[in-house]
């Protein structure tokens, strides 16, 4: 399975243009109109803007060309597909200012995106061997503020709510406020005290893009209100490889390492705890760099397919040792089909858990042995 990369520049760049969305007065209540997803796309670039994937019709032109140019995902890279949802795609809808009320979504469940292959001229190949070398931390956009907001302001207010609401996971949360308008940036600037302000999520918050409603009271009445919307990333140490890993190694301590790494969903964060995945291997190649996943290991089979394995059967108190033929690979825990006596009729076939190395149970309680 592939795995998937995120770079820190989509992410904002993501933010900054659905921010810029929502700042520059898009119309909420714009002419409703039809959006078809559909099964396929081609790109050639970096990024998959929600135009690939979608046709519009019967928007309100400039509402629509706005909306073509929302930035989906990272592309795959060339040659590569990669699936879009289509609850996705109505995500970003509703957050680049759409109704989903008077809007009618069609289509494809999901869009498969392919990026055209480039073919390199070897005259053009390079004729020095490639190093590779961990990505160097990307530049934010310069809409988003990095850098800790003074305390008392309402920016500091807004990133403590977020705070305290999502879960860290051993690591550390970085929060940027789109900054784009200058009444928004005046207002994140004021000062602020308890009961003075009210914030309201728009959506669940999670890691990735946030949407929020900020109301500024005074004396209990609202007397401005305004959206906030920013992007929420867990910088996390997580397991590196050190040197390629072959498909098919046996994971070894020594040839991995800790590096922090940034993630915008909770899906995407690598695994930090070496015991893990000792004794685990490598289901493809691992170039070094590269950030270990459950999707690149697996447990190491204890059984192949075709081993001759004991059969342990237990049922009232009495258990019979027999023999098998085990009909697929399964690691410690695994249940593997597995012909008894080595018969290949299908009424002989059993599912059995893997309890050890060539050992499988069927029935009764049953004891994984430890590796």
């Amino acid at each position: 399975m592939n795995t998937k990369r995120r770079h820190g520049c989509f992410r904002t760049a993501a933010a900054a243009v659905i921010a810029v969305l929502a700042g520059c007065g898009l119309p909420r209540a714009a002419r409703a109109g039809d959006v078809r997803i559909s099964e396929t796309a081609e790109i050639d670039r970096a990024t998959v803007l929600l135009g690939d994937i979608a046709e519009f019709n019967d928007f309100d032109p400039e509402f629509e060309a706005r909306l073509r140019v929302v930035v989906m995902s990272d592309a795959p890279r060339a040659g590569l597909s990669r699936a879009i949802l289509a609850a996705e795609v109505r995500d970003t809808l509703q957050r680049s200012g759409a109704n989903l009320v008077d809007m009618h979504i069609y289509g494809s469940s999901q869009c498969i995106v392919t990026r055209k292959r480039v073919d390199v001229d070897p005259a053009d190949a390079p004729s020095k061997p490639i190093i590779h070398k961990p990505a160097k931390p990307l530049r934010r956009h310069a809409d988003l503020q990095p850098v800790a907001p003074a305390a008392n302001t309402l920016d500091a207010a807004i990133r403590d709510y977020i705070d305290a609401r999502i879960a860290r996971d051993d690591g550390r949360l970085e929060i940027s406020l789109n900054r784009t308008d200058r009444a928004t940036r005046d207002a994140l600037d004021s000062t602020v005290g308890p009961g003075t302000y009210r914030i309201r999520e728009r959506d669940p918050l999670g890691l990735g893009l946030c949407a929020l409603d900020v109301e500024l009271l005074r004396d209990g009445r609202v007397i401005d209100s305004l959206g906030v919307i920013g992007e929420i990333e867990l910088v996390k140490p997580v397991l590196v490889a050190r040197k390629p890993i072959n498909r098919g190694s046996t994971i070894d301590r020594a040839e991995l390492k800790l590096e922090e790494r940034r993630f915008s969903r909770p899906s995407e964060v690598g695994i930090s705890d070496m015991e893990v995945v000792e004794g685990y291997e490598a289901t493809r190649f691992i170039q070094p760099g590269e950030m270990l996943s459950t999707r690149s290991l697996r447990q190491k089979p204890v059984i192949e397919r075709g081993d001759i394995v004991k059969i342990l059967v237990s049922g009232n108190g009495v258990q019979i040792t027999t023999t098998g033929k085990a009909q697929a690979s399964g690691a410690l825990g695994d249940t593997i089909p597995v012909a008894r006596n080595g018969s290949r009729r299908k009424q002989d076939v059993i599912d059995a858990m893997i309890t050890g190395p060539g050992v499988v149970t069927y029935g009764g309680v049953r004891q994984v042995a430890r590796r």
